[in-house]
């Protein structure tokens, strides 16, 4: 689950120079190694001493590290299950609302990023339905607040609330709760729910795209054609084949 987490980070040149110590001393709050440390019950060793994950994350871009601290390894037993699944920014790839899962004995732990007001927190909440039935469904029937969690120009808190949601079942899913049938299950299971929600919504906007760029291909086309006139007609060749106009 952590090498999966760390794939979808970034892209390969952030991947190939960024560290697991470097990310939770920055504790950005739509991070995703935070969540992992948390839900693994992790311990973050620094030059100094050792602390807890719940007691190194103290808020947005913050932590116990002092002056002069920095960290050097962080420790964790490996879960019997782990599964990892975020809602990525198509931009910078950080988390709109990434949720981690792990599974050691009876216990489960379940960490949120990208959704709270106060950084990366657990959701005692999830927690408890999958102590009592580790699989998707289990999550379907727990309500998650908009209380405290993040509003901001990419989504609201009731959309993050609902976010939360969907990536535990994803992470349940990924980390092998109900089996193969299962995650296949619930995947089905939200597409057939975006489809309702959608419904004749999502075939107008289809149709909406499709006319904007058969719009803008036409504009492109006349553009090229209006540069192809002011150069002197010997020169034209090369551009008409650059630009695919023929001759």
């Amino acid at each position: 689950a952590l090498c999966s987490l760390a794939s979808h980070i970034g892209d390969p040149h952030v991947r190939h120079m960024g560290t697991i110590g470097g990310s939770i001393s920055n504790n950005d709050p739509a991070a995703d190694y935070p969540s992992a440390m948390l839900a693994l019950g992790a311990t973050i060793v620094t030059n100094q001493r050792e602390l807890s994950a719940e007691d190194f994350f103290t808020g947005l871009f913050e932590t116990a590290l002092e002056a002069g601290e920095i960290v050097t390894a962080v420790k964790f037993t490996a879960p019997d299950k782990a599964g990892y699944a975020k809602f990525p920014n198509p931009a910078s790839r950080y988390a709109m609302t990434g949720v981690f899962v792990a599974k050691t004995g009876s216990d489960v732990k379940v960490a949120v990023t990208g959704a709270g007001e106060n950084g990366v927190f657990r959701a005692s909440a999830i927690e408890a339905a999958l102590n009592a039935n580790f699989s998707p469904d289990a999550v379907d029937g727990v309500s998650v607040s908009a209380d405290g969690l993040m509003a901001d120009m990419h989504a609201s808190a009731d959309y993050r609330a609902n976010l939360i949601k969907v990536m535990a079942k994803r992470a349940v899913a990924a980390a092998g709760g109900g089996g193969l049938a299962a995650a296949v299950d619930t995947v089905r299971r939200e597409v057939s729910e975006a489809a309702a929600t959608l419904g004749k919504e999502a075939s107008d906007v289809g149709a909406a795209v499709r006319n904007a760029v058969n719009e803008a291909a036409g504009e492109v086309r006349q553009t090229a054609d209006r540069v192809l006139a002011a150069v002197p007609e010997k020169k034209r060749g090369w551009l008409a084949r650059l630009f695919g106009l023929g001759k």
